[in-house]
């Protein structure tokens, strides 16, 4: 499986989720129970989506999931499920593979890495809210039919 093909799944799968809340917050009683449940099974599969994504992409599990502690049995039960249980065309890796990879910590210098560049992210993404802020209150979009984005 490529990592196109596994973004595109955990993108679905996500989708699938939100659906499954509207689900929930209409419904209620057994129906309500009904549709958690299935919520639950869904965010399950998407969580080992995207740790095959980022199995994939080799980044460190330390760094997907917040920091703990990974026992042995664990791992190994989760690697199954990465590798075996979703149930994929082409496995992402083995059973071992995974399983080594989920109990290697992330070293400080990957964090650091990581850390720059979400924090570089979130700026890059508050300086394009700020300018579209600005074009809006200047009456740079307009809702006419005519001329929808103004320069």
């Amino acid at each position: 499986m490529d990592k196109t093909g596994l973004k595109n799944m955990v993108i679905e799968s996500a989708a699938r989720g939100a659906a499954w809340r509207k689900e929930i917050q209409a419904t209620t009683d057994r129906a309500r129970y009904d549709a958690w449940t299935e919520k639950r099974s869904v965010g399950l599969r998407t969580r080992r989506l995207l740790l095959a994504y980022a199995f994939v992409r080799g980044m460190p599990y330390a760094v997907v999931e917040a920091p703990g502690h990974m026992t042995a049995d664990a791992a190994n039960e989760l690697a199954y499920d990465v590798a075996i249980g979703l149930d994929l065309d082409t496995p992402v890796g083995t059973r071992d593979e995974i399983k080594a990879w989920l109990l290697v910590p992330a070293t400080p210098e990957r964090l650091q890495q990581i850390k720059t560049a979400q924090r570089l992210a979130r700026i890059t993404a508050r300086e394009v809210f700020l300018k579209s802020r600005e074009a809006l209150e200047r009456g740079a979009f307009r809702t006419d039919a005519r001329r929808t984005v103004t320069g």
